[in-house]
């Protein structure tokens, strides 16, 4: 049977287990990433850029899944980004570097997620005091 996500992330050459794991695998990390930041847990910037990271290949992946599953997708990836917004703080750089945004095309109303960061930071941010 075709799996047209599972497609997709190969042809992206997206790890193997992002692949196995499909867009469920993206969801639940997504939302364990918005649980963490929402309880005001710290995370290190490069944990953090990762799961913005899984957050634009879940977005990519959203339109792939079947009609039947999307409305159920889609309210929980809005739930979990409504959530997480309220616990972020806007940044003129995008946080997966401003050549990156730059080549790739990303926009703060699109992928927003590059254009903010937690409140709460660690050391190993580039702006923590």
């Amino acid at each position: 049977m075709n799996d047209p996500v599972r497609d997709y992330l190969e042809r992206q050459g997206y790890a193997g287990y992002i692949v196995e794991g499909g867009v469920e695998y993206l969801l639940t990390t997504w939302e364990s990433t918005v649980s963490s930041i929402v309880d005001g847990d710290l995370v290190d910037y490069n944990s953090y850029v990762k799961s913005m990271d899984r957050r634009r290949i879940l977005e990519e992946t959203l339109a792939l899944i079947p009609m039947y599953q999307q409305a159920w997708y889609h309210k929980r990836v809005y739930e979990a980004d409504d959530r997480i917004k309220r616990h972020l703080v806007f940044v003129d750089d995008p946080i997966c570097g401003p050549a990156v945004a730059a080549e790739k095309g990303y926009s703060p109303e699109r992928e927003w997620w590059y254009f903010h960061r937690p409140r709460l930071m660690d050391q190993t941010w580039p702006d923590a005091a």
